[in-house]
């Protein structure tokens, strides 16, 4: 068995605490970041139950796209942008694998 070891930036000393509790007790474990305090995303995937959502705290509209319907050149964030292609790629090819890049 190995472990998943994952933090964003508010996480990372937390994560290399566990670390170094792994280290000492010989567990095998892979590490996919951050390694880094900057700040970071990990965006969520989930299956939808139900088509009746709304816009939460957060964000003053919410809409759901197919694929080809994803205004691109409206996206304001570049790791939106990123997470969906990477999304979009694994699942045409029916496995889903952890991306890290930096999309500066």
């Amino acid at each position: 068995m190995r472990i998943a070891l994952g933090a964003d930036h508010a996480g990372i000393h937390l994560k290399q605490e566990i670390r170094q509790l792994l280290d000492e007790r010989g567990f095998a474990y892979s590490d996919f970041g951050t390694n880094a305090t900057d700040s970071v995303d990990y965006p969520d995937f989930a299956k939808i139950k139900d088509t009746d959502f709304a816009p939460g705290p957060e964000t003053i509209e919410a809409e759901l796209f197919r694929e080809d319907q994803i205004p691109w050149d409206q996206l304001a964030f570049r790791t939106v942008r990123a997470t969906l292609e990477y999304f979009f790629e694994d699942r045409r090819k029916g496995s889903f694998d952890v991306h890290s890049a930096d999309i500066g």
